[in-house]
């Protein structure tokens, strides 16, 4: 008997627009990705600037969304969904981490700021249960 290696496949449904004649409400397209229910409003989470509910006319719009959907798909059976590289300013390198000292210098002051409120809240003459 011959075994196949495990390969993790990722599940995904065919996106689809959801829209109105609404100017004033948004329209995205949605898919399920690995049996959760996701919503794109617009294709930053594939590094592509396509944002149709900033779009002044409905038929503008709804060729955003098109466009939208199409990247969407084509990303999605390339494999690369979600861009991993999208938001650098989210990830947190291994010098950025803050160090333990860095902490304590950091809430040392807090912890004493608040003492000293809750301190000048109890002298003060205002009602106990204020």
């Amino acid at each position: 008997m011959i075994y196949a290696p495990k390969v993790r496949q990722t599940m995904f449904t065919l996106p689809t627009i959801v829209t109105s004649d609404d100017l004033n409400k948004r329209s995205y397209v949605t898919f399920y990705f690995n049996n959760i229910r996701v919503r794109e409003y617009n294709a930053k989470s594939i590094g592509l600037p396509i944002n149709p509910n900033r779009t002044m006319s409905i038929i503008e719009r709804n060729n955003l969304l098109e466009e939208l959907r199409f990247e969407l798909r084509k990303a999605l059976e390339a494999g690369k969904y979600p861009k991993s590289d999208v938001s650098p300013e989210v990830k947190i390198s291994s010098s950025a981490k803050p160090t333990a000292e860095a902490l304590t210098d950091i809430l040392l002051p807090a912890q004493k700021a608040l003492f000293n409120a809750v301190r000048a809240k109890i002298k003060s003459s205002l009602s106990k249960k204020y």
